[in-house]
């Protein structure tokens, strides 16, 4: 196969069967094979995709969770059966246009400088408190609100492995020092701040660590200060009560560390996820 491009799936039934066509229009010169993810969907996209795989059970294949997980856990599934020269991904979500990825395809295919080719989201529209909001989280999680990995793109058989063999995420080929092509698209809409609070945990746990610690700190100091001048009276279960916050910031800030040190935020992506059943595909992955 040229080409393999995945599709991750959620309750997509009235669309399911016009985006199988449109793919087929853009693409009819290639040869294809479409995974598609049902990704827990509690419609009749499983129905709607049986039915497609009916028509053409060379190039589409299914992949059937029992229940909805995250999207990354859909896209690492459909990579592990990946076979071909290139892999797509194509997130029906991110309201990108079809016909960015066949100018992905032909970018990649016809540059041998580019290992992968994907599209961005960039943020055109920004007040002033929103961009000083931007900033702080951006610079707290080496992140950049503005601009929005879209789970759209395309890379050589090369990546494709070192995704599968360090069990990573697709959006740290980004980072991994291949070279890429990246189109860039306008929009008004920016990616929500809890998509990078959650995907940045330990950095979450720790500086909730931090701030709980250095409030702990202040309060506590001010707290003696007051005893001391007896403008208010010492307890000592106040000072308890400090030396609990006191070992939940610290216990906290420990506990990110050891979740950064042992890749725990990557451990989703190993396969403790159920397949209720694989339509046109085999365990005989790569």
């Amino acid at each position: 196969m040229d080409l393999s491009i995945i599709i991750p799936l959620y309750n997509f039934e009235d669309k399911v069967l016009t985006l199988y066509n449109k793919i087929i229009d853009e693409f009819n010169n290639v040869d294809l094979n479409i995974i598609f993810i049902n990704n827990g969907s509690s419609d009749l996209t499983i129905e709607e995709l049986k039915s497609i795989h009916k028509k053409n059970n060379k190039s589409v294949k299914i992949i059937n969770f029992s229940k909805k997980y995250h999207i990354d856990i859909a896209i690492k599934e459909g990579i592990l059966h990946s076979k071909s020269k290139y892999t797509a991904i194509f997130d029906v979500n991110s309201n990108i246009s079809l016909k960015y990825l066949n100018k992905m395809y032909d970018t990649i295919i016809k540059s041998q400088e580019y290992d992968f080719v994907c599209v961005n989201k960039v943020l055109t529209k920004i007040n002033i408190i929103k961009k000083t909001i931007f900033n702080v989280v951006d610079k707290l999680f080496n992140s950049t609100l503005n601009t929005e990995f879209t789970n759209c793109i395309i890379f050589k058989k090369d990546i494709l492995n070192v995704i599968n063999q360090n069990n990573i995420n697709v959006n740290d080929v980004l980072e991994l020092g291949y070279n890429g092509y990246i189109y860039i698209v306008k929009t008004n809409k920016s990616q929500k701040i809890k998509n990078i609070l959650q995907n940045n945990i330990e950095n979450c746990i720790k500086y909730i660590g931090i701030i709980n610690l250095f409030i702990s700190i202040i309060v506590f100091l001010i707290y003696i200060t007051l005893s001391f001048l007896k403008i208010i009276k010492f307890n000592y279960i106040s000072i308890f009560l400090f030396f609990i916050m006191l070992f939940l910031s610290l216990f906290s800030i420990l506990l990110s560390f050891w979740m950064k040190r042992n890749n725990i935020s990557s451990n989703y992506l190993k396969r403790n996820y159920i397949i209720k059943e694989l339509i046109g595909l085999d365990n005989d992955y790569l």
